[in-house]
């Protein structure tokens, strides 16, 4: 079935602060600074975060009471970003300097300011599609992945007329007589970082774009035709008709999901990242706590799902996918008509999906672990993403960790939550 089907119609460290209170043009009252915009005023917030380890180039523009961080690549802002939740989850800040630095703030400014990935362009009536398939109208989706077998697909993934593989030859077939930076120069345009074998490439990491290639060069306009061929005009071909039509949807609707179909993980993991992701899927929607959540809440579990690994590489233990898949789903996300408390729900659940792996390895304690979470609502849907996630994954990782799940093994973060 091709993939551009019409829609379908059901579908602890605390900074000793008492010098810094002492800083001219800055007054305490209560719990919060009276900020000034002198130049004073930047030079302190500038020095505050050196200490606490920013560099300069960093500290220059966090130090500004406005900035669109247009200076710091977007590798920059994300090892940035990195830094601050860090900062923030050790309470490097007292919660004045917290306050009198507006962490909160910059730390919203930067993903704000800043496309990690630039999405695939799909036309306004595709983006309403997905929200309407998928979410808002979504029983006949739910019930086919909800019922769906991949047990064949386990480790070669959700099979395609026009496989990973075969992609990636033909691409480099074309770049193969280049040297070396300039096929790596292709890639970059591409946005992904080829991963290479005996001299060759064997996969992938990234979501591929199209815009960054120029199809007045012969080169690049044959990659082009390649991608066009693999994302828009391909067929999914498993065994089961309805499966085909539901995934051709999900892809023509959210096109950047390709990008994890046949796409291996690491040697503890057999299932392909694709069959991971849609298995956790379907352990959601088999969950009875799904029943506990209004419509809102069951949608952005959902959706948190269905990306939470969009950013996992291949073949490594990648410890940084949460984080990395979070930024890949905001940009993702930002061309659908969804609400602005939705989309951070969405990232905060995808950001720490792993919090029970490292509370479980003493990485974080209770009272850091439920520091990551909003509110107990957010807290809540954590835990059933997390279970999914186990469910959907290698099973003796889940009977290791998913006993750890139960009510009373928990307590002690739920009474931490706010």
């Amino acid at each position: 079935m091709k993939i551009n089907p019409v829609a379908l119609t059901s579908t602890k460290f605390k900074q000793n602060s008492a010098n810094f209170l002492t800083f001219k043009n800055i007054s305490f009252k209560g719990d919060c600074f009276i900020k000034s915009n002198s130049d004073e005023s930047f030079e302190k917030r500038k020095e505050l975060y050196c200490k606490k380890g920013i560099n300069t180039r960093e500290a220059n523009e966090l130090a500004k009471h406005k900035s669109d961080f247009s200076v710091l690549s977007v590798e920059e802002r994300k090892i940035l970003l990195e830094k601050l939740y860090l900062m923030k989850l050790n309470k490097l800040f007292s919660e004045q300097e917290s306050s009198f630095l507006d962490i909160d703030a910059k730390i919203d400014d930067i993903i704000k300011n800043t496309l990690f990935i630039t999405p695939l362009k799909i036309s306004p009536d595709k983006r309403g599609q997905f929200v309407n398939d998928f979410l808002v109208k979504s029983s006949y989706f739910d019930k086919v992945l909800s019922e769906a077998d991949y047990c064949l697909y386990i480790e070669s993934g959700i099979p395609l007329k026009y496989s990973r593989k075969d992609f990636l030859s033909d691409v480099e077939k074309v770049v193969n007589f280049l040297d070396f930076d300039k096929k790596n120069a292709i890639f970059k345009k591409m946005q992904i970082n080829p991963l290479y074998s005996n001299g060759h490439v064997v996969g992938f990491d990234g979501i591929i774009k199209k815009d960054g290639l120029d199809d007045s060069n012969e080169i690049e306009a044959e990659i082009l035709s390649y991608i066009e061929k693999f994302i828009f005009d391909n067929e999914i071909q498993t065994n089961d008709d309805k499966l085909n039509e539901v995934l051709a949807n999900l892809i023509s609707q959210m096109p950047e999901y390709i990008n994890v179909f046949q796409k291996a993980q690491h040697t503890d993991q057999k299932k392909t990242l694709d069959i991971h992701m849609l298995s956790a899927y379907k352990a959601l929607l088999k969950d009875n706590r799904m029943n506990s959540f209004n419509d809102s809440e069951r949608n952005i579990l959902k959706t948190a799902t269905l990306l939470h690994d969009i950013a996992k590489r291949q073949g490594i233990v990648d410890n940084t996918h949460p984080f990395n898949s979070a930024l890949y789903a905001k940009d993702i996300l930002n061309k659908y008509p969804l609400d602005d408390k939705a989309k951070r729900r969405i990232f905060s659940l995808i950001k720490n999906h792993h919090w029970l792996a490292n509370y479980n390895r003493g990485i974080l304690n209770a009272e850091k672990t439920a520091e990551l979470f909003s509110d107990k609502k957010e807290w809540n849907m954590a835990q059933v993403l997390t279970l999914s996630d186990l469910a959907g994954g290698n099973s003796s990782i889940y009977m290791l960790f998913a006993p750890l799940l139960s009510d009373y093994r928990l307590q002690d973060i739920t009474n931490y939550v706010k």
